[in-house]
């Protein structure tokens, strides 16, 4: 009886290149190429896969695993076949590989066999996701569903507590895909998220949270709330961050007013479209899934009806926006909007100022009054303005937005912080590493909805809004009132 063998050879790109089935017993008769297998079909960008096939003569012959590089093919492994012409390739997958095997001609017993290649096979890798979904009634169902499908890969849920995301419970996704599981509904709103362990060389993955409505409203409630008054629906997250992001992952809720619909004078449906910007900005910024919707409505101050969008499930972030018209970046405003202006009603250089939604014009006193019965509404610990110095080479409504507030504000008691606008630029960048990537993150899920900010999505962000993202700057301190 003659011995079997197991050859294994390690290559810088293949990982190993394994012989099987090996017997000593040769038979020179040639026999049609067997087919190239890939294993798994479709892999995870990252996950290990398998290349086989075998040669059609039986004995231990060399083989060299290429794939084509610019129209050229480019070796990237060698080995050898078991006795019966197998040969197994293990790679990690990386976009798109177009590979093959090939046998050079050789001699073997004082017969010579030219040349085989095997039929070349594209391997497209893909991306990996992993969605929640979240059905309550008298108890709490979360479905998590991934692509692809492994069947058994660990599934971690998690809620967030605070600033910190704790486990709650594990499972396998089944030959699906999918992983139910049932909770009791909580008594105060909670987030959820599922974390899907590494797969055969494939990373970990987290999917998006989602917000969870508890059965007791009054169990729900902020350790503190951060204010921000700007002008325009990017304000705040090109010249407020990083500083929001952190309260945000310190567990703190965040409201926001917009004086201006940002429109630019480009019509309604522009502005309304911009408006979704700050909540996929702020789904994005905080974790969570951005595809359930946000909650529209209206609420009254000083007797100004006020646009509202509010987050799902325990409503952390409030967005009111007052649709004013943009101002211009000189203030002298648009053709479109009569050349209405914030700063113009500062000025005293207009009686009162029309919202784009036609609701209840303003004049000074009453802008001041509803952004000050906001203020004292949200029950803000920290305030955030934009500069309100002039000089500074900024937007009108910058500067018109930070006045506005500071008028406002003399009666809540909290600190109020501000900060540069588009003077920055020729300060050094001081927003790097992690802090930037989750700034340019949160920059573009809200540039989806605003074409104008930095054009094609591929180049975003560019030119000046590039150099915002990477800087942060306060302005001097200001004093309410």
């Amino acid at each position: 009886m003659r011995a079997r063998t197991l050859c294994t050879f390690m290559l810088p790109l293949v990982l190993a290149i394994a012989v099987t089935g090996c017997t000593s017993r040769d038979s020179s008769a040639d026999q049609a190429e067997p087919a190239t297998v890939v294993a798994p079909e479709v892999p995870m960008n990252g996950e290990r896969f398998e290349f086989h096939s075998a040669q059609p003569t039986r004995f231990a012959r060399g083989v060299i695993l290429q794939k084509l590089d610019n129209r050229t093919w480019v070796t990237v492994g060698e080995g050898r076949t078991g006795a019966d012409g197998r040969f197994r390739f293990t790679l990690r997958a990386d976009g798109i590989l177009t590979l093959r095997a090939l046998s050079p001609a050789t001699t073997h017993q004082g017969r010579s066999y030219a040349q085989t290649i095997t039929t070349p096979v594209t391997v497209r890798s893909v991306d990996q996701s992993v969605r929640l979904t979240a059905a309550s009634s008298s108890a709490l169902s979360l479905s998590a569903v991934s692509y692809p499908v492994r069947p058994g890969r660990t599934v971690t849920l998690q809620q967030r507590e605070g600033a910190i995301w704790a486990d709650a419970g594990t499972g396998r996704v089944d030959t699906d895909g999918h992983l139910t599981l049932r909770l009791p509904r909580p008594r105060a709103s909670i987030d959820y998220r599922v974390r899907m362990s590494a797969w055969n060389g494939a990373p970990a993955l987290t999917s998006a949270g989602v917000s969870v409505t508890g059965t007791d409203p009054r169990a729900d409630h902020c350790t503190r709330t951060v204010l921000s008054i700007v002008a325009h629906q990017d304000d705040e997250i090109l010249f407020m961050n990083p500083d929001i992001q952190k309260d945000l992952d310190a567990g703190a809720c965040a409201t926001t007013v917009y004086l201006t619909a940002g429109d630019s004078g480009d019509g309604d449906q522009y502005w309304r479209n911009r408006e979704i910007g700050p909540e996929m900005a702020y789904s994005t910024m905080t974790g969570m899934d951005a595809g359930p919707g946000w909650t529209d409505g209206e609420r009254t101050f000083a007797g100004h009806r006020v646009h509202v969008s509010t987050s799902p499930g325990s409503g952390r972030i409030t967005l009111y926006s007052l649709r004013l018209p943009d101002g211009a970046l000189d203030g002298t405003g648009t053709r479109t909007t009569g050349n209405q202006s914030v700063i113009k009603l500062l000025d005293n250089r207009i009686r009162s100022i029309t919202p784009l939604d036609g609701s209840r014009s303003y004049d000074r006193a009453g802008l001041i009054a509803t952004v000050r019965a906001i203020a004292e509404s949200s029950g803000a610990t920290t305030v955030r303005i934009l500069d309100p110095r002039s000089g500074q080479g900024d937007h009108a409504d910058h500067m018109a937005s930070a006045r506005v507030a500071l008028e406002a504000l003399g009666g809540v008691r909290a600190p109020v912080l501000a900060y540069r606008g588009y003077g920055i630029t020729s300060a050094p960048a001081n927003v790097t590493g992690k802090a930037l990537a989750r700034k340019t993150a949160a920059l573009l899920s809200y540039a989806a909805y605003d074409p104008e900010l930095c054009g094609p999505a591929a180049t975003c962000p560019s030119g000046d809004t590039a150099r915002w993202v990477q800087r942060q700057y306060r302005a001097p301190r200001v004093s309410p009132g």
